[in-house]
């Protein structure tokens, strides 16, 4: 797998160590606090990673070293994400994995997975129409022309040194400034549009909604043109979200060589949601999915849920490589 493809913006691998927390973490309680919210889950596996499983048919445990990946701060100052440290993030994230039967690695030779974790929230495109590039293509749209210049009698038949000729030639200029106000302001608004365009394709990256947008773009213009607006609205929103990579850390570990086996992202709208409390219903409902495919796009009404956690002991920081 493409790394960059996987996480848009190539943000760095393991500049920041490893962490290794012992357990101590209980699974979350989930309720059914707050109002519904839609979160989305995209999931996908490497081609040949399929979990073992034991006799009595459980899946056979994986363990796994968590690492930070990289934060992306919103434009909201003081958002609650961002004051949340890798550390309490990775508190909830423990449970639902252990759900999963991946647990955490006692020392790094033993971890069969370095699960790589991102967060943050992203900047969308919503309400661009109102910025000063739509205001000045509005206000310079072609209407109706300006209103001549003035002439008085004398003027009108050619006196006074052919004034006549100097006034429409005014007129001429009046009328070509007014179309290159629009064609400049037209111009801008293109440029906005393409920036635009270049910001909703990697946010959908990063969120996993691309190719459910381009499945349903052939769609917009039918009955089922909704969720082709729906997916483009969500993702022009700020949103919350989550990515966890999980690499071979064998691999990685003896012979410096990144192998991705799955990737799982998670997000929900970030206006009117708090990050603390809606990332335990985040975390449960996209747990079903670590480890495999999801096979498109999910996306469900979620209500917040609460976690109760133990105090993890912190066994050691891999060394930066």
């Amino acid at each position: 797998m493409n790394d960059a493809r996987e996480f848009p913006g190539a943000l760095r691998l393991i500049r920041t160590g490893v962490l290794l927390l012992a357990a101590g973490c209980v699974p979350p309680a989930m309720g059914a606090q707050g109002i519904g919210e839609i979160t989305s889950i995209y999931s996908v596996a490497a081609p040949g990673y399929v979990r073992e499983r034991l006799p009595d048919g459980t899946l056979k445990p994986e363990t796994f070293a968590f690492g930070q990946g990289g934060h992306m701060v919103g434009r909201t100052a003081g958002d609650s994400i961002d004051k949340m440290s890798f550390g309490e993030l990775v508190k909830i994230l423990a449970p639902p994995l252990s759900g999963r039967a991946y647990t955490q690695a006692d020392e790094p030779a033993n971890a069969n997975l370095l699960i790589m974790v991102y967060w943050g929230t992203t900047s969308g495109t919503e309400g661009e129409s109102g910025s000063a590039e739509y205001q000045n293509l509005q206000s310079s749209q072609k209407g109706p022309p300006p209103p001549p210049m003035q002439m008085d009698a004398a003027t009108a038949r050619g006196g006074q040194g052919g004034m006549a000729a100097d006034v429409a030639h005014m007129n001429a200029i009046q009328s070509q400034v007014a179309d290159e106000n629009f064609d400049s302001a037209l111009q801008a608004v293109t440029e906005e549009e393409k920036q635009r365009r270049f910001i909703d394709e990697r946010n959908a990256m990063l969120l996993g909604y691309d190719s459910e947008i381009g499945a349903a773009h052939s769609l917009q213009n039918t009955a089922l043109g909704d969720h082709f607006n729906e997916l483009v609205k969500e993702i022009e929103q700020d949103r919350y979200f989550v990515v966890m990579m999980a690499y071979d850390f064998q691999k990685l570990w003896k012979d410096k060589k990144k192998k991705l086996l799955w990737v799982t992202r998670i997000s929900v709208r970030q206006r009117g949601n708090e990050f603390g409390k809606v990332l335990p219903s985040m975390v449960q409902y996209a747990s079903d999915y670590f480890g495999r495919d999801s096979h498109g796009l999910l996306r469900k009404e979620i209500r917040e849920g609460r976690v109760e956690v133990g105090e993890p002991t912190t066994i050691g920081i891999l060394p930066q490589k």
